[in-house]
């Protein structure tokens, strides 16, 4: 019975001390740069060598109705 306890109380102070060891880093991503809209489907428009000088600039956070 003595041993339940030791064991349960192991378990329950790893669990309590875990999310202090696991707390990752935060790492923040600027992606408001080089977006372009054309309204309609381009043919490979995924690719890079794709002439987007017509397009429409964005900047982000963008409404799509606008």
């Amino acid at each position: 019975m003595r041993i339940n306890r030791i064991i349960t109380g192991i378990v329950l102070g790893l669990i309590a001390v875990h999310p202090a060891f696991s707390q990752a880093t935060r790492v923040k991503t600027n992606i408001d740069f080089d977006w372009y809209f054309h309204l309609g489907d381009i043919a490979n428009g995924e690719s890079a060598a794709t002439d987007n000088s017509q397009w429409r600039r964005l900047d982000l956070p963008h409404d799509f109705s606008i």
